[in-house]
């Protein structure tokens, strides 16, 4: 494998060597040099005179290795991309080495560039670094009371939808249903977080949620989410439903919001559907 050193003179050299190459960009965990680890991509932007050469020559990215896997996000599927007018595209290229390079390039006369947060490490001419935004940050997200009352009201229907697909043992629709719980559960434990620690950092997935939420909070957490078996999903749904209960009524109290749902009401029912189904166990 190899080494970030040898991964990131290479992206430095092939950008040094090409004359359309203007300047190159990190972004992602290595242009911050925190939460890296031997699986963390190179997040890459080059910044181009012109795209269509690229376009126009599907090899050239062989230069950066053998290739496990390659997807292109903005040709994929329907996308259809014009190559006559694009100027911005993406390669991300996974390789033999399990190394990872995600690279966009841009046109330097995209408006498009001067929102591109990045670290640049290469600028030719020295006109692009004063044009792009070097610290990458994503703002955490803020709620008001309607999205905190519609997350709430989301939860609860949906537990009806849920001990639909378990009565009718129908597994993959009772499954869908409940990952939308955990969604909504999950936006009111990040917002859990946000109201006590502004600077948090919870990154994709909630990757890093249990850095800060209470490690018996975080292990709660955990335990409501199921399997696909009628039994476990009927015991999970049982108990994501106090967990979660549980959440929102301390984050409400905290914003001196209120309820509206008549959420014991809910839960007993649910629980009644449940242990009246055969072969659940409850």
């Amino acid at each position: 494998m190899r080494t970030p050193e040898e991964m990131l003179k290479l992206i430095l050299d092939v950008a040094d060597r090409d004359p359309h190459v203007f300047a190159v960009g990190l972004q992602g965990s290595r242009s911050r040099d925190r939460d890296v680890d031997r699986f963390s991509d190179f997040d890459v932007v080059y910044v181009v005179d012109r795209l269509s050469p690229y376009l126009d020559d599907p090899q050239w990215i062989d230069r950066f290795g053998k290739r496990r896997i390659l997807q292109t996000p903005d040709d994929f599927y329907n996308s259809n991309v014009n190559r006559n007018t694009a100027s911005k595209f993406t390669w991300l290229m996974q390789f033999d080495d399990r190394n990872r390079i995600d690279l966009t390039l841009i046109e330097k006369e995209d408006r498009a560039l001067e929102s591109l947060q990045m670290k640049v490490i290469l600028d030719k001419t020295g006109a692009i670094a004063s044009r792009v935004p070097t610290l990458e940050t994503h703002p955490n997200p803020v709620f008001d009371e309607a999205e905190f009352r519609d997350t709430v009201n989301e939860f609860w229907w949906l537990t009806y939808y849920v001990a639909k697909g378990i009565v009718r043992r129908e597994e993959l629709y009772a499954k869908a249903c409940f990952d939308i719980l955990l969604d909504m559960t999950a936006k009111v434990l990040r917002w859990t977080v946000f109201e006590t620690n502004e600077d948090a950092r919870i990154g994709k997935f909630d990757r890093h949620l249990q850095r800060y939420l209470d490690p018996l909070l975080y292990q709660g957490y955990l335990e409501c989410f199921p399997t696909c078996r009628l039994d476990d999903l009927a015991r999970r749904l049982i108990r994501c439903m106090t967990y979660f209960e549980e959440a929102a009524q301390r984050l409400a109290d905290r914003r001196s919001l209120k309820m509206m749902e008549d959420t014991q009401t809910i839960q007993n029912e649910i629980t009644s559907i449940l242990k009246e189904t055969e072969g659940l166990g409850l």
